[in-house]
């Protein structure tokens, strides 16, 4: 299980890292997201939780929950996301989530945009099976 934070204050998308919670948002790398070993396998299922700045005025929330197949060969540059999937499961504030491979660091990359007017704080619970097969 991995847990991943960010805090969004714009419509600029953000990556999830697991040190971007009390800092705001963390700066992608290797070992703060979703990193696949070479030739690894890895099937991954979670859910995302937003909330805006809590205020008398300000009920918005949204749920998601993703899930998908990445893989990666002998680098970092070869990793694929192979399929994905992201359920609503509610959105009414209209934030948005997507997911890549970050063929930098060779992890997956867990992407959300929140609005210009809103100070949304974003988590994010990662589960996976993995698989690595090399020639040793």
């Amino acid at each position: 299980m991995l847990v991943l934070h960010a805090r969004t204050a714009n419509s600029t998308s953000s990556v999830l890292t697991s040190d971007g919670g009390l800092q705001g948002v963390g700066t992608a790398a290797y070992n703060n997201q979703l990193y696949l070993e070479p030739y690894a396998a890895m099937a991954f299922d979670g859910l995302i939780v937003a909330r805006g700045q809590g205020n008398a005025s300000n009920t918005n929330c949204a749920a998601f929950k993703i899930e998908g197949l990445i893989r990666r060969e002998s680098n970092a540059n070869t990793t694929v996301l192979v399929n994905s999937a992201t359920t609503v499961i509610n959105n009414a504030p209209g934030w948005g989530v997507t997911l890549s491979a970050d063929t930098t660091n060779g992890a997956l990359a867990v992407h959300v945009t929140g609005s210009s007017s809103a100070n949304v704080k974003w988590v994010c619970t990662l589960r996976t099976s993995e698989t690595i097969y090399d020639s040793y």
